[in-house]
């Protein structure tokens, strides 16, 4: 596995962190109040934090780079961001669809959503760049 296909593997795991943390936020506001779920969530990001700090440094092989992991890269990159903004339009017009021409969207729903982008955006492109390392190892063309 080289390390394109293990930052993937990472991404993924961050983007569920924070997709358990935002929605523990949501559950939790509910039932003991906003400041003490938003407590919680900074003790949800100071573990992704943990990831981050105290992984282990793999082994650098000779090639790090070539125009194959460059395709992939592209590729994976236009998938995440296409999918990035595709979520953002969807989220706009539910929220504009719900509270009508006239309403207002409350401040706190900003955070969810650029929140819920990076995990989309975080997880189409891991599963892109995964996807195209396993048919790159089938012997598909990207």
């Amino acid at each position: 596995m080289n390390m394109a296909q293990k930052t993937a593997w990472f991404q993924l795991l961050t983007a569920a962190s924070i997709a358990l943390s935002f929605g523990s936020v949501i559950v939790l506001s509910r039932i003991i109040g906003m400041p003490k779920a938003w407590l919680g969530m900074c003790f949800m990001f100071l573990m992704i934090l943990g990831q981050l700090i105290f992984r282990k440094k793999g082994e650098q092989s000779k090639v790090q780079f070539d125009e194959r992991d460059f395709a992939i890269a592209k590729n994976a990159t236009t998938w995440g961001h296409s999918a990035f903004y595709g979520y953002i339009i969807a989220f706009a017009s539910i929220a504009y669809s719900a509270v009508g021409q006239g309403g207002l969207i409350s401040v706190n729903i900003l955070p969810i959503m650029a929140a819920g982008g990076f995990v989309v955006l975080l997880t189409v492109h891991s599963i892109a760049v995964l996807y195209a390392y396993a048919g790159a190892e089938k012997g598909e063309k990207l």
